[in-house]
């Protein structure tokens, strides 16, 4: 068993990132997607470690390195805030209770080396008691 205290992921993919919900809760097809696969991903992790568990008062550090293909003129893959976002929303429920929990962030966007994939890798902890 790993140490329970930290489970990390890769999710293979173009990464999505968060968007405005506009009047009637709509979210974006494509973000609905991305959040469950990684929802799906983080689950296998949290399943294969069988130690990890949360209650409403942990918190946690999320760390998340994005490797994406380079933008090109007005095509562009989101910005690190809202990238990030989409995960946490997806984690919610899955690896905590509640992105409220999240009290340290530490987010990279790289842009992936020709012909790597694009995967977003997720690093999550709980955070030290202070």
């Amino acid at each position: 068993m790993s140490d329970a205290r930290v489970l990390n992921f890769a999710v293979p993919g173009r990464a999505v990132p968060f968007q405005r919900i506009g009047a009637g809760g709509h979210v974006p097809a494509a973000e609905r997607r991305w959040r469950k696969t990684v929802a799906d991903y983080a689950l296998q992790a949290r399943l294969a470690d069988r130690g990890w568990s949360w209650t409403d008062a942990d918190a946690f550090e999320l760390e998340a390195v994005f490797h994406r293909v380079p933008a090109i003129g007005r095509r562009k893959g989101g910005d690190a805030s809202n990238l990030v976002k989409a995960v946490e929303d997806a984690l919610s429920g899955v690896l905590f209770a509640d992105d409220r929990q999240v009290r340290r962030l530490v987010v990279e966007v790289v842009d992936a080396e020709e012909g790597r994939e694009r995967v977003a890798v997720v690093v999550v902890r709980r955070a030290r008691a202070t």
